[in-house]
């Protein structure tokens, strides 16, 4: 009861422009302990994360990094549904051919990065144990084929391509996007 009071003695303009000033990280942290301005603070990430590409500096906890079968892609957020509180990545990636001298099941590994938010440093850091898309003999030849994974916080839609020639089986993967909870933005 004293924090409403409080809170309904502060102007919205003034509380608002102490949040335009505020990490991302600390967004989400009060969006989580503080139900009286959780609207405005949500409206305030998905203002960041959809202008986030336009501005020049961006916030280094948007910065993600995965790892698709040893071949490091990046994930530029562009939507935040503040109903689900998840982020939505897309995947600017050309697909990833893997060959298999005979058409069996494959897994192929998948592993959420994030850079650290030292500038001086381009060490990654670990996200999420990993996940594996499956690419399974049934796949029709030809076709473009969508599939869907899940980690234990991501999740990862991709298309997948089948083409055989000469006894030789290639698969053309391509993820498109990646959806990680907010709360994944606070950690550190």
């Amino acid at each position: 009861m004293t924090t409403s009071l409080q809170l309904s003695n502060i102007p919205l303009e003034l509380i608002c422009l102490v949040l335009q000033q505020m990490s991302i990280e600390d967004l989400v942290r009060i969006e989580r302990t503080n139900r009286h301005i959780q609207s405005l603070v949500l409206y305030e990430i998905e203002k960041r994360i959809q202008h986030w590409n336009e501005e020049s500096s961006g916030d280094e906890q948007l910065k993600w990094k995965m790892l698709v079968h040893l071949s490091e892609q990046e994930a530029r957020p562009y939507k935040f549904d503040p109903i689900t509180k998840q982020v939505t990545c897309e995947v600017p990636m050309k697909p990833i051919e893997i060959r298999l001298c005979w058409d069996h099941r494959r897994e192929v590994h998948c592993q959420l990065l994030q850079r650290h938010n030292n500038p001086t440093s381009s060490a990654v850091k670990s996200i999420n144990d990993g996940f594996t898309f499956t690419l399974e003999p049934t796949t029709p030849v030809g076709k473009t084929t969508e599939c869907h994974t899940k980690g234990k916080r991501c999740e990862i839609d991709a298309a997948v391509r089948k083409e055989q020639e000469c006894g030789e089986t290639t698969y053309a993967l391509q993820v498109t996007e990646l959806r990680v909870p907010l709360e994944l933005l606070a950690s550190s």
